[in-house]
């Protein structure tokens, strides 16, 4: 490798617009193009060409490098590019040179870019394809019909099984108008930062089928490196695309890599080329820097400029990709940021190196790259970047992404400003778009937008989530807007009452649970707060996608796809033939667009993940991870198989060993020897009620031994709220329900799934945002008709009026309550008799007072008696005879003071400090506490911290 002295001379750059002419006139069509490499084996050295090229010298290479191959000039069939690879895993420094037979002579000798850092990092699909080689960088030679080749060792070991690679990159009518149709450029107000126009891989001829495995991604883009390809300057413009395919074809099939290496490639007539497969917009990891691809992209020049400058037009271009680069990350061009290294032979696995943001290739490698004429202009080239991207935003950050409601003053939104710019932040519901705040102002160096979670009215808005969106911009120039999630959370503690105009809950984990309004008053430790809104849970829809198996047609198109890992993977005609597709499931926009595209299933050997096949005796099985999955019911391949032709397995499916059964997947009613079941979050859970929630055992499948014992046993599910899988049709849409979450679900893809969709009624559908709270044990109230009702061990239970009068209900004074205020409670025998109070009942001897709780009674103290918000019921001979065991816990929700005048919150068994500050952002300075005598709380509630 050679090590170059660096020298950095500034040169002043003017930048172009970014607004690019649209040209509309009739060009060919573009196709891809194979192209055709031929790989040829290097070994030993010729005698009749040494004695021609005595000492080596300049014409065949340094006399310093130790020649290991000198071949005789060797006449070949046409070719337009040559390069020499070798094991990867031998060969330390080397020098190569070749030459080409063009039109019937000798070109020079030329050297070839022969460092070892311009290639994938450890880790990456580039490095796991098994095809791994060394190399140098591709010589676009133009045609040629005839090579010779030196290799040389420089210092350390000899490469082994070296090889020469001539490309015939192919032709197409399309390359010789390459780019005359730029129609994906920017030509609007914000072009300062817009995406240039740019000649797509398809417009280039890229043949798809040369890629393998899937692109990896960066979190992010942190910076750039500009390289050269180190090829011929004197290419003329038909010839470029060319040129791209041959690197293309270099990389893929002489190198191993999984791809093309560098995102973006620019000629010498400034086209801008897409690189690597992924999407231009999104930070792809390349190949182009070794040990430093993650969280980069690299963009190389097209033509060799280590004495010979880069056109005007090549800079403009490369600018403008770095400015539209790095204004989609945040990025400030004049910046430096710290990366480490993931291996390579200048900087070791875990180095960290500090990089300018724009960078050459030989600030990371021992290389020549990206030329002397390129790297003196990169101070020059930042400067211009920086010009072209005008109004930016560097490096943005919220303050806070989880402000507490009525605790947090402020969330504030910085950014860096390169230029003088106006900035606005828009406060938006982040479910409705509903805009909620805007804050403007004016910055020089620092932006600094700071919200004070107020609304335009200056109310305090409630917990929800909220999007802020930066905006920035000058009289030319527009930023692209930083766009951050906040979600303002309650602080509140579970049990707290809160209202919102005619509407009571309870804080309950975190959420809301409802309650009606004589309920809250029954059960609450304290009054309810009314400076407090919100909802239980935040439910978005969204589309649902194919699942996984389906053969799927595109109506908009006719193209044909296999749904494979959640991404639709196009099918050719050979394929859809060999694996014996038909009757594919034809779905609707929305559905496809929800289901992203992946590279092409070419397998016609076997059937993709997700699908089911069937043997000639009619056994069905899934494929899945190279494997085969027997059904354990008729339920779960029904869900597999509804709607779609099964095919017959091929010699590879059946080559595929057999894998664990496959249980019913989610939402899967099942009936048992029990009742019925239902498959949610993994586990069969049973339906204590099923017609409460629309199922219709009548017509679901009895459950197999083999899915019970498929299928952990889960909780039961509440008769009010519908399990995670379930479908609902809402009268207008069908939902699943996803936890706490929801989806749409397309009708189309209703005819590929076996569950039934439910029809709620609208309370039960109201509980997906609000759940319905569930009253505590021993609470009771007097219906309009004066029946007591009374909840027991679970289930709500009417007294008969003899048992009430035993039991002190009668005389004592109990909310006016009815069966709905009791929520989902399911309705239970009458008590038999009026031996006992039911479990939760206060009961009193008129000298102490207990809680009865799962058959003890637990001394509640004096003080503490009023927070239990019931009465005191007269004891009978059965409550005393209950033994007596630890002290009551004092209610979640309870707020309390006691006599040194500290208030305290209690939360789920903890006695938690409130500030007089933390009290007054709650709201609770305008509820009365209930006064306790600190001993007694003390006794029944640990130290739980302090609020806020």
């Amino acid at each position: 490798m050679r090590r170059l002295a660096q020298t950095f001379v500034v040169l002043s750059l003017t930048p172009v617009g970014l607004a690019l002419p649209v040209v509309s006139r009739a060009v060919p069509a573009a196709r891809p193009v194979a192209p055709v490499v031929s790989e040829h084996a290097l070994r030993g050295i010729d005698a009749a060409t040494a004695r021609t090229l005595p000492g080596s010298g300049h014409a065949a290479g340094p006399a310093a490098s130790r020649p290991l191959v000198l071949s005789a000039p060797i006449r070949t069939k046409p070719f337009q590019a040559l390069g020499v690879t070798w094991d990867w895993r031998s060969g330390d420094e080397v020098e190569v040179t070749a030459r080409v037979r063009q039109d019937g002579a000798w070109t020079p000798w030329h050297v070839l870019d022969a460092d070892a850092d311009h290639g994938p990092d450890n880790g990456t699909p580039d490095v796991t394809t098994g095809r791994l080689r060394g190399g140098t960088s591709p010589w676009f030679t133009g045609p040629a019909d005839g090579y010779q080749v030196r290799v040389g060792v420089v210092e350390g070991g000899a490469p082994r099984d070296v090889r020469v690679s001539l490309v015939d990159p192919g032709s197409s009518p399309a390359d010789g108008s390459v780019g005359a149709s730029p129609t994906l450029g920017s030509a609007s107000a914000e072009a300062s930062i817009g995406q240039p126009a740019y000649v797509t891989r398809a417009q280039w001829g890229a043949d798809e089928s040369l890629r393998s495995g899937s692109p990896s991604y960066s979190d992010s883009i942190k910076l750039g490196f500009v390289h050269h390809t180190d090829t011929s300057n004197s290419y003329t413009s038909s010839q470029a695309a060319a040129m791209v395919r041959s690197v293309y074809a270099f990389h893929t099939k002489s190198r191993g890599w999984s791809d093309i290496g560098y995102n973006f490639l620019v000629d010498k007539y400034g086209r801008i080329f897409e690189g690597r497969y992924g999407g231009v917009t999104r930070p792809v990891i390349g190949a182009h820097t070794g040990g430093f691809n993650t969280d980069t992209f690299g963009v190389s020049l097209l033509g060799r400029y280590t004495s010979v400058a880069p056109s005007s037009a090549q800079l403009a271009a490369l600018q403008k990709v770095f400015a539209w680069k790095f204004g989609l990350h945040y990025v400030n061009p004049l910046g430096r940021t710290t990366l480490t290294s993931r291996g390579g032979p200048r900087f070791e696995s875990g180095t960290q190196v500090a990089f300018n943001n724009v960078s050459g290739h030989r600030d990371a490698g021992y290389t020549a790259c990206p030329g002397y004429e390129t790297y003196r202009r990169l101070p020059a080239i930042r400067n211009a970047i920086k010009s072209y991207m005008g109004a930016s935003l560097y490096y943005p950050t919220v303050s806070n992404a989880r402000p507490l409601y009525l605790t947090t003053p402020s969330v504030t939104v910085k950014a860096t400003a390169p230029v003088t710019q106006h900035w606005r932040l828009d406060v938006r519901n982040a479910w409705t778009g509903t805009l909620v705040r805007q804050v403007t102002g004016a910055a020089t160096t620092a932006i600094s937008a700071t919200w004070n979670l107020r609304d335009t009215a200056g109310a305090f808005v409630t917990p929800d989530s909220y999007s802020l969106q930066l905006h920035s911009w000058t009289s030319r120039t527009r930023a692209r807007p930083y766009v951050v999630k906040v979600k303002v959370a309650s602080p509140l503690p579970s049990g707290v009452a809160i209202s919102y105009g005619s509407y009571f809950a309870l804080v309950d984990n975190g959420g809301l649970a409802a309650v009606t309004g004589p309920l809250a008053a029954a059960v609450r430790p304290s009054p309810a707060l009314t400076s407090y809104t919100g909802q239980r849970a935040e439910l978005k829809a969204v589309t649902a996608p194919a699942r996984d198996g389906l053969f799927v047609h595109d109506p908009a198109t006719g193209a044909l796809f296999v749904v494979v890992d959640g991404q639709r993977r196009p099918v050719s005609a050979q394929v859809v033939s060999a694996l014996a597709l038909t009757a594919p499931v034809s779905l609707p926009p929305a559905v496809l667009a929800n289901t992203p595209p992946g590279p092409a299933w070419t397998d016609a050997t076997r059937h993709p993940d997700g699908q089911v096949v069937k043997g000639s005796d009619g056994t069905m099985w899934r494929i899945e991870s190279g494997v085969r999955r027997p059904f354990t019911s008729t339920a779960s391949r029904t869900r597999w198989t509804k709607g779609v032709a099964v095919p017959l397995a091929t010699t590879a499916d059946l080559a595929l060993p057999l894998g664990a059964a496959l249980a019913p997947p989610e939402g899967t009613v099942l009936r048992t020897t029990t009742g019925g079941a239902v498959v949610s979050d993994g586990l069969l859970r049973p339906l204590p009620e099923p017609n409460s929630l629309g199922y219709a055992l009548s017509t679901a499948p009895v459950a197999t031994s083999a899915d019970l014992a498929a299928l952990p046993a889960g909780e039961a599910v509440a008769p009010d709220r519908h399990p995670s899988g379930t479908l609902l049709w809402t009268g207008s849409t069908y939902v699943e329900i996803l936890g706490r979450g929801k989806r749409v679900v397309d009708k189309a893809l209703l005819a590929t799934d076996a569950r039934a969709a439910l029809v709620p009624n609208a309370d039960q559908y109201k509980t997906l945002m609000i759940a319905r709270w569930t009253p505590p044990t021993g609470l009771a109230g007097r219906g309009a008709d004066g029946t007591v009702r009374v909840v027991d061990n679970g289930r709500l239970v009417a007294l008969a009026p003899q048992v009430a009068r035993d039991l002190g209900y009668e005389k004592a004074e109990l909310p006016a309550l009815e069966a709905y205020d009791f929520g989902p409670l399911p309705a239970a025998t009458a008590l038999p008799n009026a031996a006992r109070h039911p479990a939760g009942s206060l009961v009193t001897d008129g000298s102490a007072t207990w809680l009865l709780d799962a058959g003890v009674r637990r001394p509640v103290a004096a003080s503490l008696v009023p927070l239990w918000r019931r009465p005191a019921l007269p004891a009978t001979t059965g409550d005393l005879a209950l033994a007596v065991a630890t002290p009551a816990l004092a209610p979640t929700g309870a707020w309390v003071v006691t006599a040194d005048g500290r208030r305290w919150l209690v939360d789920r068994g903890a006695r938690r400090l409130v500030s007089p500050t933390v009290a007054r952002r709650l709201g609770l300075d305008r509820v009365p506490p209930v006064g306790v005598v600190a001993e007694e709380l003390n006794a029944s509630t640990a130290y739980g911290g302090t609020v806020g």
